[in-house]
C-alpha cells in the first residue's frame, strides 16, 4: 500500500507524498475552515482555502510521477518524461497564484480598518497548521532530493510556502491578539517575493525542456570530454542534448578511423554510450551516428551502389580469370576516395592480379584505387 510502504524510486516516492500531503491538507482545512468561521478569524478561514487548493497540487504531483514514468509505449514512443514537466509548470503556476493571494490577503490586512479580538483557539490551529506545513515540506523535499525528482522537489516548496502561509497567519492571530495589524502584512510582502523567485526559475527550467532546449553549457562540456576519452574515438559533433522529466536525451556524431569493420565501429559507439550514462548524471537514452570522417563540412557524394560495383567485379574476374571465385568484397566509401579490398578463391598470377586492379581503377573502373588481391586456400 502506497501510504505505509517505503518510496524505492521516484515515482513511488512521488506517489506516496502526495498521498499523505492530500490527506494531511484535507483534514488541515477542514479544522482551519471550522476554527476559522466560529472565531470570527479572516486569516484563518482564507488559509483554509488555500490549503483545499493545495490538493488540487498535490493531485497534480501525483498524476504527474504516476504517468510521466511509465514506460514508452506506441503512442509515445520516447516514453512520458514531459508529463513530469508538465507537472512542474502546473506546480509553478499554483505557487505563484498561492503568492499573489498571500500578497493581497497582506496588503488587504494592512488597509484595513476591521479589528476581531481573536483568542487562542485560532492561535493554535495556526500553530498546529505551521509545524504540519513545514513537517510536510522537509518530508517531500527528503524523498524528492533522494531520488532526484524535479516535480517532487516543487511540489516539496508548494508545501514551504504552505507553511509560511500559516506562518503569517499564526503572526497575525498573534499580533492581533496584542493590538498590532501590521507586521505581517510586511513579512507577507517579503515571502512572496522569495515565492515568486522561486516559482518563474522552476517554471522557466520546465518550459525549457517542454520545448527542447539545450542542457546547460557545462554538461556539454562534460559529455563532450566523456565522448572524446572513449578509445577509438577522434573527435565528436553534431552534439545535441535534451532534458525529459529531469532526464537527458541525446544523440551525437562520432568520427572513428576509416578502414575499421562495422561491428567495431558499432563497439566504439556502444563504448560512448555506456561511458556517458554511466558518467554523466541524468544520461538515460543515447543515439550515437558512427563516422569514418568528419562530415561537419563534407558535401554529399553519390558513389555506385555496391550491388552495381560487384557485378563489375564478377565480370572482369569471368574475362581476366574464369577460375577464380568471389569471396569477400570490402568497400570504403569516403568523400574523395572509393576503395576496395578483395579476397578471392584460387589461382591468380601477379599479373592478372594487376590487370584487374587496373581495370577496376580509375579512370578505367569506380574505383579510385583497389588493394591487392587476397588468395585463399
Amino acid at each position: 500500500m502506497i501510504l505505509f510502504n517505503t518510496p524505492t524510486d521516484s515515482k513511488t516516492a512521488g506517489q506516496k507524498t502526495s498521498v499523505v500531503g492530500g490527506i494531511l491538507n484535507f483534514f488541515l482545512a477542514i479544522i482551519q475552515l471550522v476554527v476559522g468561521l466560529i472565531s470570527g478569524s479572516a486569516a484563518l478561514t482564507a488559509d483554509s482555502f488555500h490549503t483545499l487548493a493545495d490538493l488540487g497540487s498535490d493531485v497534480v504531483t501525483y498524476l504527474a510521477v504516476s504517468i510521466g514514468h511509465n514506460d514508452a509505449d506506441d503512442t509515445h514512443l520516447y516514453g512520458h518524461g514531459k508529463f513530469e514537466s508538465i507537472g512542474v509548470m502546473v506546480l509553478s503556476m499554483l505557487l505563484a497564484v498561492a503568492a499573489i493571494s498571500i500578497t493581497a490577503q497582506a496588503i488587504g490586512r494592512f488597509f484595513s480598518d476591521e479589528s476581531v479580538a481573536l483568542g487562542p483557539l485560532p492561535l493554535a490551529i495556526a500553530f498546529i497548521t505551521l509545524l504540519a506545513k513545514e513537517g510536510m515540506f522537509r518530508y517531500t523535499k527528503h524523498w524528492g532530493e533522494k531520488f532526484k525528482s524535479k516535480v517532487i522537489i516543487m511540489n516539496a516548496w508548494h508545501h514551504r510556502s504552505d507553511s509560511l502561509s500559516s506562518a503569517i497567519v499564526f503572526l497575525a492571530i498573534g499580533l492581533n491578539m496584542i493590538g498590532l495589524q501590521f507586521f505581517d502584512a510586511l513579512a507577507a510582502l517579503f515571502i512572496t517575493f522569495m515565492l515568486l523567485r522561486m516559482s518563474w526559475n522552476n517554471g522557466k527550467e520546465a518550459f525549457n525542456e517542454l520545448v527542447d532546449a539545450a542542457v546547460e553549457e557545462d554538461i556539454l562540456k562534460e559529455i563532450n570530454k566523456t565522448i572524446l576519452a572513449t578509445p577509438g574515438v577522434s573527435s565528436c559533433h553534431y552534439l545535441r542534448a535534451r532534458r525529459m522529466g529531469g532526464d537527458i536525451y541525446l544523440d551525437v556524431h562520432i568520427e572513428v578511423a576509416p578502414y575499421i569493420s562495422v561491428s567495431e565501429g558499432h563497439s566504439i559507439g556502444d563504448a560512448a554510450e555506456h561511458a556517458l550514462k554511466s558518467n554523466i548524471e541524468g544520461v538515460v537514452d543515447v543515439t550515437v551516428h558512427v563516422d569514418p570522417y568528419a562530415d561537419e563540412n563534407v558535401t554529399y557524394t553519390s558513389h555506385p551502389a555496391r550491388e552495381e560495383l560487384e557485378k563489375n567485379l564478377l565480370s572482369v574476374l569471368k574475362t581476366k580469370a574464369p577460375d577464380v571465385k568471389l569471396v569477400k568484397l570490402i568497400l570504403h566509401t569516403l568523400p574523395e576516395e572509393l576503395s576496395a579490398e578483395v579476397t578471392i578463391e584460387g589461382e591468380l598470377t601477379d599479373a592478372q592480379a594487376q590487370e584487374i586492379k587496373k581495370v577496376l581503377t580509375l579512370p578505367q573502373g569506380p574505383f579510385h584505387k583497389t588493394s591487392f588481391f587476397k588468395k585463399i586456400a
